[in-house]
């Protein structure tokens, strides 16, 4: 099993190779200390996404009764391991709790929420010099786009996912949701509304951890951008921030090109 799981993780990844990911930051914005002096990042819940589009999958059931049925018995054989094949069907008949797992409210509403709240995932780019993730997420370009190394096999940033664009939600089979590319299809597709963003995910299954803290190698964080509009004061806090790491990182600063809608990033600091 754990064979298949990583051969699935490298067919992922592997055909969408990125040197560097980026993470666009508002200089007030919780865990930006953590990340420079502690190396430290923080996977959050999908439930606590602004996005109410975001992890929005069109749930589906399977089409065969007998599957259904199987689908129920295995959830009260979850609750009750020792139970016979008598006894399940007695709960699942008599037993209130049981009875309402039938319904499409149910399946919905409780079980989809109770599984994907158990996942962390944290949110990156491909792309450092994009206009509107400056204004979005980095404070109107007074923030920072922080730097990672990607390429280093079986480290944090090298396992992320690229995000899929399209214009409907993804069908997941809520009754099979535990499936592989069933939980990547909704945890890594959103609106093609979003494609400028370029987004990869690091996602954290609740067996690997789930939403919480996680620590990545010093050397993972290779660069700091600070952005076209950053504040003399901020630079200088940023600078000393970054002075206090043990393992040092480049910083650059982002410039509005004086001929197009666009920004060059410049290197300042090694």
């Amino acid at each position: 099993m754990m064979h298949d799981i990583t051969k699935a993780l490298l067919e992922r990844i592997k055909p969408y190779p990125v040197e560097y990911l980026y993470k666009y930051r508002s200089l007030n914005s919780i865990g930006l200390e953590d990340i420079l002096i502690k190396n430290e990042i923080y996977l959050s819940e999908p439930t606590a996404f602004n996005d109410p589009f975001d992890c929005k999958p069109l749930l589906v059931t399977y089409t065969s009764a007998f599957k259904r049925n199987q689908f129920y018995k295995s959830l009260v054989k979850h609750r009750f391991p020792n139970a016979t094949k008598e006894q399940i069907k007695r709960e699942l008949k008599n037993n209130p709790r049981f009875r309402k797992i039938r319904t499409r409210k149910y399946l919905e509403n409780e079980l989809f929420q109770i599984f994907i709240k158990d996942f962390g995932v944290y949110c990156l780019s491909e792309v450092p010099d994009d206009i509107l993730m400056w204004s979005h997420y980095s404070e109107s370009h007074k923030g920072v786009c922080l730097q990672f190394k990607a390429t280093i096999e079986r480290t944090l940033f090298w396992e992320s996912y690229k995000v899929t664009y399209q214009e409907n939600y993804p069908a997941v089979n809520i009754m099979n949701i535990s499936n592989y590319d069933q939980f990547f299809n909704f945890f890594a597709t959103k609106s093609e509304h979003w494609e400028y963003e370029k987004e990869r995910r690091l996602i954290k299954t609740p067996q690997e951890g789930g939403a919480g803290i996680y620590t990545f190698q010093p050397e993972l964080l290779t660069g700091v951008i600070l952005g076209a509009k950053i504040l003399p004061e901020d630079e200088k806090m940023i600078n000393d921030l970054v002075s206090k790491r043990k393992r040092p990182v480049n910083i650059f600063k982002a410039q509005m090109n004086s001929r197009a809608y666009k920004l060059d990033i410049k290197e300042i600091n090694c």
